[in-house]
């Protein structure tokens, strides 16, 4: 019951939070999780070299263009498993600095 009044009362504001501490971060190309999407894509299309760089462009304008959900789809997938990799640590830094915050 607790938590139907958590969700009830703080879902906008959680939402918006979530929404803000995801949005600022994937603001620049060097972000971690913009290499990890790099590295994994061109290893999955099996990309090296100095070319790498146009055949990945292509590779996704393609799949954007012939099959937009798989694309989500697999996006999605490796966001996800970027976020399982660092979010323990992650969390447990930000509750701390949060609870410091807070006390």
């Amino acid at each position: 019951m607790s938590n139907t009044v958590i969700l009830r009362l703080l879902e906008p504001m959680i939402i918006s939070i979530l929404s803000n501490m995801f949005r600022s971060e994937i603001l620049h190309e060097n972000h971690p999780l913009i290499s990890f999407l790099e590295q994994r894509l061109s290893r999955i299309w099996a990309l090296s070299g100095g070319l790498r760089c146009p055949e990945l462009e292509g590779k996704l304008v393609e799949l954007r263009r012939s099959s937009p959900d798989k694309l989500k789809e697999l996006v999605e997938q490796l966001v996800k498993e970027y976020y399982g990799k660092i979010q323990p640590t992650r969390t447990i830094k930000k509750r701390r600095e949060v609870v410091e915050a807070v006390v």
